[in-house]
């Protein structure tokens, strides 16, 4: 069983950042896609994210363009709904809704179900050093492209069992059948490391680093984890692996 992981949050999860979502064309290819999302950082040079929120939380807040301030589809609150919709975080990164999908699909396995809400997909632009220095610290990686895609899913854990479980959350994630991502390298999953009351169902977001901005995503296939007691034994094994369309 995994260690719970501390996921930057404050940056990619929470607030503005779960908001956006979309697909657009472009040119970039999909190695170059896959090798952003699968770059390992250095671990003598990266801060840890627990430092990285920390510095966030201190810092002064992003001064938003008078121009975006003025625009019809700022989203001060950082709830974005429709395409087109953005919103600044507190370090200065403009998000943008491009896309939004909501599904009903799931996968289960012993006493615990995954099933997948909404997915959406961001355009995110770093207009500060500190933003995309940030950015690379949540994903774990060395650089990261400016702008940027990320993918958003939100999901539900449903635990049937009579006990309380733990979760290690998304295994991997598999971008158009090819780059993959994990915790190590590319996704921050807020349900890595979680517990879940006994025939309790708990609500989680993960984001995914895809590539440029301009990298279209049209397929996810999202392995999960299986559950584990609370003194670390196994109790279920991993479930399907689920297949998500984002055309």
């Amino acid at each position: 069983m995994k260690r719970p992981k501390t996921a930057l949050v404050s940056l990619l999860l929470i607030g503005v950042i779960l908001t956006g979502c979309g697909s657009s064309t472009g040119s970039k290819s999909s190695k170059s896609a896959n090798s952003t999302a699968t770059s390992s950082s250095s671990t003598t040079s990266r801060k840890t994210p627990e430092s990285a929120a920390n510095q966030q939380a201190t810092m002064k807040p992003y001064s938003v363009p008078k121009t975006d301030r003025q625009s019809q589809q700022y989203q001060k609150s950082g709830v974005l709904s429709l395409p087109g919709e953005f919103s600044y975080d507190r370090v200065g990164t403009k998000l943008q809704l491009v896309q939004k999908h909501t599904y009903k699909q799931q996968t289960s396995t012993t006493g615990l179900r995954y099933r997948v809400t909404t997915i959406k997909t961001i355009k995110n632009t770093a207009k500060t050093a500190a933003a995309k220095s940030m950015a690379a610290q949540a994903f774990n990686i060395q650089q990261i492209p400016n702008p940027y895609r990320t993918v958003q899913l939100t999901f539900n854990v449903t635990n049937s069992r009579g006990q309380t479980v733990k979760i290690d959350g998304i295994k991997q994630i598999t971008i158009n059948n090819k780059g993959t991502v994990t915790s190590a390298s590319g996704l921050s999953d807020a349900s890595a490391g979680q517990s879940i009351g006994a025939h309790q169902t708990k609500t989680f977001t993960a984001m995914v680093l895809a590539g440029p901005a301009d990298y279209r995503v049209t397929r996810l296939n999202v392995a999960f984890s299986g559950s584990y007691s609370t003194s670390g034994d196994a109790l279920s094994k991993a479930p399907g692996t689920l297949t998500l369309s984002l055309q």
